[in-house]
């Protein structure tokens, strides 16, 4: 029974999380402001993906279609054509430690890919996702998110979510109207 209440969490933060909120608008100044440490683990199946490479994005408001923007600063581990990244460990654990900035109200989600599922090596075709919500008025996660899980079902409950803003994984976006938020 609690792995049902954990689904349906999960499924109700990804619905009211990213692009709108479960409230109709932000009422937090925008600011940006330096986060402090989000930790997380990475799992395929029952595995921990070791080496996957971590983003912390936020939700354009572009344009449907429109890119989303990495929040990693660039003194993370690495990065690439996605942006800046963190890696997971030997157990699938990453930590994000004040290498982010967030505007309060801003949409914000983790995508993981690539890294070793456990079986055959780096899976260069792994992506994986999950919702994170409204960045805080404090801009860090911590009191509100303490501990990210990315894993399948993560994944999908993102995903069904957002279908109608996304085009592929680092292109979330919405008009910016006012509507397109509530959405």
């Amino acid at each position: 029974m609690p792995f049902l209440r954990w689904i349906g969490f999960t499924f109700l933060l990804a619905g009211c999380g990213l692009l709108g909120g479960c409230a109709m608008e932000s009422t937090a100044p925008a600011s940006s402001e330096v986060g402090a440490a989000m930790q997380g683990m990475v799992h395929g199946g029952q595995q921990p993906v070791v080496g996957a490479h971590v983003y912390l994005f936020a939700a354009g408001t572009s344009g449907y279609g429109g890119a989303s923007t990495s929040l990693l600063s660039a003194n993370t581990v690495g990065s690439d054509a996605l942006g800046s990244y963190v890696l997971t460990d030997a157990n699938g654990a990453f930590s994000i430690t004040g290498d982010y900035a967030c505007t309060a109200g801003t949409q914000v989600y983790v995508l993981a890919t690539q890294g070793n599922p456990g079986y055959g090596g780096n899976n260069p075709a792994l992506a994986m996702m999950t919702a994170l919500g409204q960045c805080p008025a404090a801009g860090t996660f911590v009191a509100t998110v303490p501990y990210v899980w990315v894993n399948e079902v993560t994944t999908v409950a993102s995903v069904y979510s957002l279908a109608g803003f996304m085009t592929d994984l680092t292109h979330v976006s919405s008009s910016g109207t006012a509507l397109a938020q509530v959405g």
